[in-house]
């Protein structure tokens, strides 16, 4: 059977799959701001939790990634593939 075919019934039925591996929200990151909220700095905050200097950055800025693009928290969407930037309504 295929499988585009079979997903395609389990949609139909009204069932959700499980997603992709590794989708959603990075584990440390609830972590990353109770550290940044007891006055630690991001660079220790990062390295405790284990992600780059410049996703802490973006985290305490409060951009967001989805793909290629990055969504900032003034409306402004850049999309790297593409290489256009738009601004869409906060």
């Amino acid at each position: 059977m295929n499988r585009f075919t079979c997903a395609g019934w389990v949609r139909k039925a009204g069932l959700k799959g499980r997603g992709k591996r590794g989708s959603g929200p990075h584990p440390g990151r609830d972590e990353f701001f109770e550290l940044r909220e007891a006055g630690v700095s991001r660079r220790e905050a990062a390295r405790a939790v284990g992600v780059h200097a410049r996703t802490a950055k973006d985290w305490d800025v409060g951009i967001r990634k989805s793909g290629s693009r990055r969504f900032y928290p003034d409306g402004q969407v850049v999309d790297y593939k593409r290489g256009v930037t738009t601004f869409h309504a906060p």
